[in-house]
């Protein structure tokens, strides 16, 4: 399931770097959205959550395949990953302003669709809770 979220946020983040690239207002004289560098930097945290999230699924993917993922890291990958692709379409929609929401735009579509990993099991809460509880009870047996 993260991968799906994961691949929506990417889509959500490539519409977006075209977007920022074309768009030129008028009070920027002729020059376009990407060339700020406070856009820029909000574009570079969409490119390090979803960089994470790649590294860790495919980490997970690795570590499964060899037989040597340890219990609990499916279940704390989709939790990172669903967050990110969460905090990244944010952003990128904080960055398309209005546009963003326009029905002839996919961003919203992609808003629409990583906003659907919040009622996926497990929930995020319940990850914490049984991540939580297998940390403190391994604290316990090694008091």
């Amino acid at each position: 399931m993260a991968t799906v979220y994961d691949g929506a946020a990417r889509s959500a983040r490539d519409w977006l770097g075209a977007f920022l690239n074309q768009r030129r207002p008028s009070a920027l004289g002729g020059a376009n959205l990407a060339s700020l560098a406070t856009v820029q930097e909000k574009f570079g945290e969409i490119e390090v959550l979803l960089q994470t999230s790649d590294w860790l699924l495919d980490s997970h993917a690795r570590a499964y395949d060899s037989g040597t993922a340890p219990d609990g890291l499916v279940a704390v990958a989709k939790h990172v990953a669903v967050d990110n692709a969460l905090r990244a379409v944010q952003l990128a929609l904080e960055l398309a302003g209005n546009h963003g929401l326009a029905r002839r735009n996919p961003l919203e579509r992609h808003l629409r669709n990583v906003l659907c990993s919040q009622i996926h099991s497990p929930a995020n809460s319940l990850i914490r809770s049984n991540t939580g509880r297998a940390a403190l009870q391994r604290h316990q047996a090694a008091a």
